[in-house]
């Protein structure tokens, strides 16, 4: 039977090694060189804590905080001890990183925002399989470092999001939690044998929708505005 290797890179074929090399030379020239002028750090966010780390004169330096606003403060204390540069970079994680990316945007600190999916795809070339929130963090920061250097990370930076998109983000998120609490509890009238319990069930189930509702509409009266004031602008 014919097994299929997923060893990266290839035995075999060197062609893509020496094609990742190529692409990342910059990275790995700039460590040679110890130009130390910026830092570059990465930040591994969960919803009650997120990891930071960052590579000075080959040493790692890590540290967690809270998600939260004290958390924010004291990972900006920690970003300002440095004379350097700072660029920081972390995954899109809804609004677990939302308040973060936020709120470095407003301490005038260079952040990035990017898709999980290309960050994975960068661990791969850098060929660390080590799935830890502290190894993301290193990680992270490598690809924050790249970005740097091949001059995307402007163009790439957050663009901070007014009230109004805060809004409807966070009551979109709610939405969706209720949906899934509506799903849950259909799964339970399913399975439900007792009377009571169903009409129970029932109720709760009532209680969703009329909420699911309310929050659409809410929505719905937010895009309005912003729909009249954009109108207003142009004419």
């Amino acid at each position: 039977m014919r097994t299929v290797s997923c060893a990266w890179p290839p035995r075999k074929s060197t062609n893509s090694y020496k094609n990742a090399m190529t692409l990342f030379y910059p990275i790995f020239s700039l460590r040679l060189t110890g130009d130390n002028t910026m830092i570059y750090i990465g930040i591994d966010i969960s919803k009650l804590t997120f990891d930071a780390a960052y590579i000075l004169n080959s040493r790692t330096i890590h540290k967690q905080f809270s998600n939260n606003l004290k958390g924010f403060g004291e990972f900006s204390l920690w970003v300002n001890k440095s004379k350097k540069e700072v660029y920081t970079c972390l995954e899109a994680t809804g609004i677990y990183s939302f308040d973060l990316a936020q709120y470095l945007s407003q301490q005038k600190v260079n952040v990035m925002v990017v898709n999980p999916i290309i960050t994975h795809a960068f661990f791969k070339m850098e060929l660390n399989r080590n799935k830890t929130d502290k190894a993301d963090a290193q990680l992270i920061a490598r690809y924050c470092e790249h970005v740097v250097l091949t001059g995307d990370y402007k163009k790439r930076s957050y663009q901070p999001k007014g009230a109004d998109y805060e809004a409807i983000q966070r009551l979109v998120t709610r939405c969706d939690q209720l949906e899934k609490s509506k799903t849950q509890e259909n799964n339970r009238l399913e399975a439900s044998v007792n009377k009571q319990t169903s009409r129970s069930i029932k109720r709760l189930q009532k209680a969703i929708d009329k909420e699911i509702v309310r929050i659409k509409k809410t929505i719905a009266d937010i895009v309005k505005i912003i729909n009249l004031s954009v109108n207003k602008s142009i004419y």
